[in-house]
């Protein structure tokens, strides 16, 4: 017989149910093996209910200026209200926790990629046009375009056009984007950025390749 699927009682509903003829030693027992499966129901709870939500999206500012303060310092995080719901929205069903939103691998939700973490995509000068055009490209669609399928239909055309390796420009991508070498897919992380966001991280490496080309 399968698992009876978690949910969240309210007081109310466990006074109702509350039978002491039924509690026994093993009643008392810990599970910690589900309690992530909790901490993700509260998670759903709250993001449904807009005073909680508010409560969440300030957590989450806090728990990523603390992570990132010397970025923050700098004023080089993305902290947003409308970005940071987003955010809570889309990994609802990644996390089970508000810190896995500060793993490294997620890092590219919060933080644009450094000079160093771009310094792979400036020793090849064919990425830089690459860059601008597949710029150039995304800038040109509708913001109700900009979701992952028709990313991707995009990406994988935009390859064949330009007689470029797909995994090549994926790779370019991630590294421009994210400064990361894996996470989720890179349609993926344009979607969560938004079009907005993914243009401006891709202006950010287009400007450092220039000034690399420039000073070398």
């Amino acid at each position: 017989m399968g698992r009876t699927k978690s949910r969240i009682y309210t007081m109310q509903e466990l006074i109702q149910q509350f039978d002491i003829s039924h509690v026994k030693p093993s009643s008392c027992r810990l599970t910690p093996q589900r309690l992530p499966d909790f901490n993700s129901l509260e998670l759903r709870q709250k993001l449904a209910d807009k005073k909680e939500l508010a409560l969440l999206v300030q957590e989450v500012k806090q728990l990523v200026s603390r992570t990132y303060k010397d970025r923050l310092e700098n004023h080089n995080l993305l902290l947003q209200d409308d970005h940071i719901m987003s955010v809570l929205r889309w990994s609802q069903d990644r996390i089970t926790k508000l810190t896995d939103l500060v793993n490294s691998n997620l890092a590219f939700l919060w933080v644009t990629p450094s000079v160093h973490t771009l310094e792979d995509i400036t020793s090849h000068s064919s990425n830089l046009g690459v860059l601008e055009d597949i710029r150039l490209c995304l800038s040109k669609l509708l913001e109700a375009e900009f979701r992952r399928e028709h990313l991707k239909t995009l990406l994988n055309a935009f390859s064949t056009e330009k007689q470029l390796p797909f995994s090549k420009l994926m790779k370019l991508l991630r590294s421009a984007i994210s400064g990361l070498k894996e996470g989720p897919g890179v349609a993926e992380m344009m979607e969560i950025l938004g079009q907005t966001g993914t243009l401006a991280r891709l202006d950010h490496a287009v400007t450092v390749m220039k000034t690399f080309q420039t000073n070398k």
